[in-house]
């Protein structure tokens, strides 16, 4: 005879996995509930479906509705009985533009999340879930990505990052640049000047986000889709810098590595007087001035 079997806690394949809203079960959960009450009402024992729910955790109206169906498959694996229920839906090209245009709507720091939740604000899932608290079936992020791309040409990209400026700065610029006209209107006018900036190489982390938009000049440029430096908080602990200055002019270019001596790279008094000044006359006095 073999030796009496004796169980601790049910198979772990008898018992659904924990949840807040009620389980889907599977073949061997549900063929346990049917295989329960048979064995009892053939050996003449007490069975309840308090009891299916004290030994295997199992609520006490999902079991009902298994014993109700009288099948041990759901209807999904079920060889013979015919599957009513239909099948998941495909990301259609009306899915995709109202994808869309809820990231063309949405604000900056929205077009830079996860491709499955902005289609999911956008009313865009694979199957609803209308039980409490139960996750919606999302579509695969590379198919919504690969379809929205497909139908409106909008993908990824790396966001155009600027300085912000107030209105007030942004006012005194452009009276400058209609003052600066008035005097020297023609092309030529502009030959002899030299326009001068510092360049910056940053190596290190990455800051700049990667957000969904249209492709095209119009759509990087557009004010919904730049990243402003008040938005971003980089870490000069965690990056590696490196200045230059850089002039341009008609026919003439010039550029010389620097270090002032900072955090950020910024040109300070005694960086320009004692190192590009000097570099700057000399490239000038060997090369010749610009506009001549």
């Amino acid at each position: 005879m073999p030796k009496r079997i004796k169980y601790d806690t049910p198979p772990r394949e008898l018992v659904p996995e924990a949840s807040d809203c009620p389980p889907q079960l599977e073949t061997p959960q549900r063929s346990a509930i049917h295989a329960v009450f048979y064995f009892c009402q053939q050996q003449s024992l007490k069975c309840n479906l308090q009891a299916i729910h004290t030994v295997f955790g199992i609520p006490k109206s999902t079991a009902s509705k298994v014993v109700a169906s009288g099948q041990c498959r759901r209807l999904q694996n079920h060889p013979t009985v015919p599957n009513t229920c239909r099948g998941l839906r495909e990301l259609t090209a009306s899915d995709a533009n109202a994808i869309a245009s809820y990231i063309q709507e949405a604000p900056f720091v929205e077009k830079a999340d996860p491709w499955q939740d902005l289609a999911e604000r956008a009313g865009v899932v694979k199957e609803y879930k209308h039980e409490a608290r139960a996750s919606n079936v999302q579509f695969h992020p590379h198919m919504i990505q690969e379809r929205v791309t497909e139908v409106t040409g909008m993908k990824t990209h790396k966001a155009v990052v600027k300085e912000k400026h107030t209105k007030a700065q942004i006012s005194m610029r452009l009276e400058y640049i209609d003052d600066q006209l008035e005097l020297w209107p023609k092309k030529e006018d502009w030959r002899c000047v030299l326009w001068c900036d510092e360049l910056h190489w940053i190596t290190g982390p990455r800051w700049p986000k990667n957000i969904k938009r249209d492709a095209g000049e119009a759509a990087k440029y557009a004010k919904d889709n730049i990243q402003y430096e008040e938005q971003h908080k980089p870490d000069p602990q965690l990056q590696h810098h490196f200045h230059m200055y850089c002039v341009l002019g008609y026919d003439f270019a010039f550029a010389i590595p620097y270090n002032a001596g900072n955090s950020n790279g910024k040109m300070n008094t005694k960086t320009y007087i004692n190192t590009i000044l000097p570099a700057l006359q000399s490239y000038i006095l060997e090369h010749g001035k610009p506009g001549v």
